[in-house]
Parts: C-alpha cells; sequence; structure tokens
C-alpha cells in the first residue's frame, strides 16, 4: 500500500510511514490516487479533497432526503415516505458508494437523475403539502447537482 501524505510504498503492516512519519489510515489507498496529495490530480483528474468533497455532497444528499422520508411518516405520508426513503437508498447505493468505490462513470449519471428527481418530488412536494420536505428534496437536489459539476 502507499501512504495518503507523500504517497511512498509501504508495507501493509505499518502503522506509520518510514518515510514522513505518517500515521497510516487503513483501508490502503486506492491505485488510482497513490502518490496524490493536497492539490493533486488523481487517476480520474480529481484531486483528493475533490473526491472527498464529493463523497461529502453526496452523503448529505441522503441523509435530506432520509430526513424527508422521516418527516412524511411523522405526517402519516407513507407514500411520500416510500418514494423519499427509496431515493435516500438510491443515492447511498448509487452515487455515494460508487464515489467511494472510486467508480466515476456511473456517479455522473446517478447524480444527475437524482438530481433531477429530488427537484422535480421538491417541487411537487411544495406545490401539494407545503411544508419542509420539499425544501429538502430542494437542496439534495443542489447537493447532488454540485457532485455532477465536478466530474
Amino acid at each position: 500500500m502507499f501512504c495518503s501524505e507523500c504517497g511512498k510504498q509501504i508495507a501493509d503492516d505499518n502503522r506509520f510511514c518510514p518515510e514522513c512519519g505518517a500515521q497510516i489510515s487503513y483501508p490502503a489507498v486506492p491505485c488510482e490516487m497513490r502518490g496524490a496529495r493536497h492539490g493533486e490530480r488523481t487517476g480520474g483528474n480529481l484531486t483528493v479533497a475533490e473526491i472527498g468533497k464529493m463523497e461529502q455532497l453526496s452523503l448529505g444528499a441522503a441523509i435530506a432526503i432520509g430526513v424527508a422520508a422521516l418527516l412524511n411518516v411523522m405526517f402519516g405520508n407513507l407514500f411520500g415516505m416510500l418514494i423519499f426513503g427509496g431515493i435516500s437508498a438510491g443515492i447511498y447505493l448509487l452515487v455515494h458508494k460508487n464515489i467511494k468505490d472510486r467508480n466515476y462513470q456511473n456517479v455522473k449519471g446517478a447524480s444527475m437523475g437524482f438530481a433531477i428527481v429530488c427537484g422535480l418530488f421538491g417541487l411537487l412536494h411544495i406545490i401539494i403539502f407545503a411544508d419542509f420536505g420539499g425544501i429538502i428534496g430542494i437542496v439534495a437536489a443542489v447537493l447532488l447537482f454540485q457532485v455532477y459539476q465536478k466530474l
């Protein structure tokens, strides 16, 4: 595996990098990120910071839509709960997990698709129910569109 700070190859059982002294975090740094640090580009032409930001945005969108699903349960709207719950699970599985797995081809289409779905359901929720579920849907759509723009 490789040190996430200096990019030097190290033994799999090392807890600290012998080159720079950085504590080694597990799991090992993926192949396309080897040697990438700070502002350097990875194999996917993204910086480590950009990848981290995409992970945060996609997880934030999944959590926001999950909250919308819970709000629907609290107000007795089981249909809304099923829709928002399914969208939340889809965002996590198809966008966030693919970012973590560095599978960027799937991320681009899924993030735009879910951005459109969240935006549409958010608008419909605002028009029909006039509550916070719609605003949450719009916020999630914006977060997912930011992920799409980074790719």
